[in-house]
């Protein structure tokens, strides 16, 4: 049997953009090689018209096989318009999975075109839809898939969780141009070296899958410290222009005990620098002290908001200003960058909380920060929170950069759109200021708050917007992750 994996990854235009390697595409297909399958991939970093997509499955598809999109809910117009196009010239069964049709399997099996819905993780599911159609047996009852046939629909309920995650192969890289994803051309090699997060952000779609696997096992869990340096020290082996490494595991070092085996070892067998993402409340000197003795270079925060109102009431981060600030001052202690994550356009924000964050950020200086603009993704809680409060539009976007799908009272979209692209820019504004310090800087902030929080009116053109693109050109600087 073959499976061909279609990854609409279509989040930027961004010049040189070939798309991120995706950990999950490559843990399915070596599973299913492992299982004497066929995988290939249509990897799709930018738009493609119904003849390029036809053309490059046509070059790969064998007479049995599968396809199977995955799907986040910014991508999910591609899968509705892939799914008819694939469904017109190929007698394939077309398999949908991701995060949206896991949280919103109604809609994605009520598509005319989709076949089969995957639920959760897909490695051992994949491989059973495999085995049973090379035997021409029914998958109706497979557990973790929604199927359709002879116009009805057969619901399986969600598959256990895979609690021991070093019994799975190490994720294909092959099937990827590999060398030239968004990390890798970097000289930077991505890994996980776990599954799940414990908290409950109301715009994460972590608390919505933990809800769907009740009673399937154990949802946070960590491969073992030798099974990820062995994953890296093979790759790196393989792949010789990889001369760092980054993690995107919500929070790498959340277990101690884990994080101190592991900073040992990586440090003594692997030895080349990384990055990682961390939660600010968890982040106390002892983790700070075995990232930085590991070789950690960058920690990726998330400070989201600078308004605790926003922060804990909307966001439910259940986190203070003074957790942040106290995060950033010890990475700092240790020489270890920080890289801020930070949102615009979340509910019940104005120019004001907006504001916050920025300063926020101008106190404590990360080496980079990243703005932007805030998705309701269906299946969580803040969706349902935007959807009752009709704030929703019909806008659709893949990117979290360019435009709001929200409507807003107190806040305009031009606006949204004005902070995320001048965030930056803003930051080291203020930042200036607040090392200036003295009561010319205190007026020079006032004014520019003044200015920032004018209603985006006509006005705005002539008193802020050119001169922001001075500043923009001005302030902004290449930033390397690393030094070659």
């Amino acid at each position: 049997m073959q499976i061909v994996f279609i990854y609409p990854d279509i989040i930027t235009d961004r010049k040189g953009w070939k798309g991120q390697y995706h950990y999950g595409i490559g843990l399915m297909s070596s599973n299913a090689k492992k299982a004497g399958h066929e995988t290939a991939l249509i990897h799709i970093p930018k738009e493609i018209t119904r003849s390029q997509l036809l053309d490059k499955i046509s070059k790969v598809i064998k007479p049995n096989s599968i396809v199977a999109i995955s799907s986040t809910s910014n991508t999910f117009q591609y899968l509705v318009k892939y799914s008819r196009w694939i469904k017109k010239s190929f007698d394939a069964p077309i398999l949908c999975g991701g995060i949206h049709p896991t949280l919103n399997p109604e809609e994605t099996i009520n598509l005319k075109d989709v076949d089969i819905v995957c639920l959760g993780e897909g490695e051992e599911t994949i491989v059973e839809v495999c085995n049973k159609l090379d035997k021409n047996e029914e998958i109706i009852n497979i557990e973790g898939l929604w199927v359709k046939k002879d116009g009805k629909i057969y619901k399986n309920s969600q598959r256990k969780l895979i609690e021991d995650l070093d019994k799975l192969p190490f994720a294909d890289r092959g099937i990827f141009d590999y060398k030239n994803m968004y990390w890798e051309k970097q000289g930077i090699g991505s890994f996980m070296a776990s599954r799940g997060c414990p908290f409950d952000c109301s715009y994460c779609c972590n608390h919505s899958l933990a809800k769907c696997y009740k009673g399937k096992g154990k949802y946070v869990r960590f491969r073992s410290v030798d099974n990820t340096i062995k994953e890296i020290e093979e790759v790196v082996s393989r792949y010789s222009f990889i001369r760092a490494v980054v993690f995107d595991d919500d929070i790498l070092g959340m277990k101690k005990d884990w994080l101190k085996e592991f900073s040992e070892k990586y440090r003594n067998k692997i030895g080349l620098p990384f990055i990682c993402n961390f939660r600010a409340n968890l982040l106390d000197e002892d983790r700070v002290k075995m990232l930085n003795r590991a070789g950690c270079i960058q920690l990726n925060i998330g400070i989201e908001s600078g308004n605790e109102f926003i922060l804990n009431k909307i966001l439910n981060r259940n986190m203070t200003r003074k957790h942040i600030i106290t995060a950033f001052n010890l990475c700092k202690k240790y020489k270890i960058r920080t890289y801020s994550f930070n949102m615009v356009g979340i509910p019940y924000e104005n120019t004001r909380r907006i504001l916050d964050t920025i300063k926020l950020n101008a106190l404590l200086s990360p080496y980079m920060t990243q703005s932007t603009i805030f998705y309701p993704f269906k299946g969580t809680k803040i969706y349902d929170l935007c959807k009752r409060e009709g704030f929703l539009s019909n806008k659709k976007t893949t990117t979290y950069f360019k435009e709001s799908i929200c409507n807003y009272p107190n806040l305009s979209r031009q606006q949204i759109k004005m902070f995320c692209y001048y965030f930056s820019q803003l930051v080291k504004l203020y930042s200036i200021l607040y090392k200036r310090k003295g009561r010319l800087s205190r007026g020079l902030e006032s004014i520019l708050d003044y200015l920032l929080q004018i209603k985006m009116t006509a006005y705005f053109s002539l008193i802020c917007y050119e001169p922001l693109k001075i500043i923009k050109r001005l302030l902004t600087r290449k930033q390397r992750f690393f030094k070659v």
